[in-house]
């Protein structure tokens, strides 16, 4: 290797860290305008939802206050993810009709299996948390609701199981994943995984959600958006709906209890042993798909990106009651 070539490459890969330098900035900072214009919106409909409360109108129920209150989730995210496209110039129609490869079966069954074994690791990962803040006086089991659909109004309701997941899957697929592979398709699948934990503010939930960024960025990357907002909307109300409302119409709340844990527990095993059936080619895949080296510390030494992080650490904070 000639010392013009290694100059060559020296400068390709400084430009590289520069220009993803800019573009993690770019990222972090539509990610705060969008968490500034969300929460703006939710706090707005909670002020009005409140003022309506005090109110002596006969009409004003409290179903009618919590439906006020969790609508400003689908206005907050609907304006939010306008404006992010907007400013990153990311063009909506194209990233919705992305498609790769087509899924089979097979591969459906094994992505079903997988984010059910997340399902298991998200009810244990809560249990032991939950233990461990007891110790110190404080709970986590109004995070862990909220990490569902079932206990909220219908507006909630609505946003959790379909508005929640296309949102997501716009800025953290379509607006991060998609942005940052031409980097290194693994990088980018950790990196918006990473950031999508994050984005849920919630500490047990934060652990799911980036397992489960892992996979949905692997699928909108190597497959289609469509499949990785599929995947989304089950694994936000489609488990939920079958392993909850109708096993429990069918035989009961204690019984449907055990045999969806018993479900969970099956698919945590099956997932252990499909990761080790393939780990040959997952470490291909890595091999053949990773970043050049210093990326991820460029990408982690934003300033935006840890004001991000500090306010999603912050919020999670607030989120745990005193017992």
């Amino acid at each position: 290797m000639t010392n013009e070539y290694k100059l060559q490459v020296e400068e390709k890969l400084i430009s590289q860290k520069q220009e993803v330098k800019e573009s993690i900035k770019q990222i972090f900072k539509q990610l705060l305008v969008y968490l500034g214009i969300f929460m703006g919106i939710v706090i707005g409909f909670s002020i009005v939802a409140e003022v309506l409360r005090i109110l002596p109108l006969d009409f004003v129920t409290e179903e009618l206050v919590r439906n006020i209150t969790d609508a400003g989730n689908i206005f907050g995210s609907a304006i939010a993810i306008l404006v992010f496209y907007k400013k990153q110039k990311i063009a909506f129609l194209p990233t919705v009709k992305t498609h790769r490869q087509t899924l089979s079966l097979k591969q459906v069954a094994i992505i079903i299996i997988l984010l059910l074994g997340c399902q298991f690791v998200f009810n244990q990962v809560a249990n032991v948390f939950e233990v461990a803040l007891n110790v110190i006086g404080f709970s986590a089991k109004k995070e862990v609701e909220l990490a569902t659909v079932g206990h909220h109004s219908s507006m909630y309701f609505l946003y959790a199981a379909f508005m929640g997941p296309l949102v997501e899957e716009l800025v953290m697929r379509g607006g991060i994943a998609y942005r940052l592979q031409k980097y290194g398709k693994v990088f980018s699948i950790i990196f918006s995984a990473i950031v999508f934990g994050f984005f849920h503010m919630n500490f047990v939930q934060g652990v799911f959600a980036f397992l489960v960024g892992i996979i949905l960025a692997y699928i909108a990357i190597e497959y289609s958006f469509g499949w990785a907002v599929f995947f989304h909307i089950l694994n936000n109300f489609g488990f939920n709906l079958i392993l909850g409302t109708f096993m429990t119409s069918m035989v009961g709340e204690a019984q449907a209890e055990t045999i969806s844990l018993t479900i969970m527990s099956i698919a945590a095993v099956a997932s252990v042993i499909l990761l080790g059936m393939y780990r040959k080619e997952i470490v291909q895949y890595v091999q053949e798909n990773r970043t050049a080296k210093g990326t991820y510390k460029v990408a982690f030494s934003s300033v935006l990106g840890g004001v991000f992080f500090i306010i999603c650490i912050i919020v999670a904070l607030l989120g745990l009651q005193p017992l």
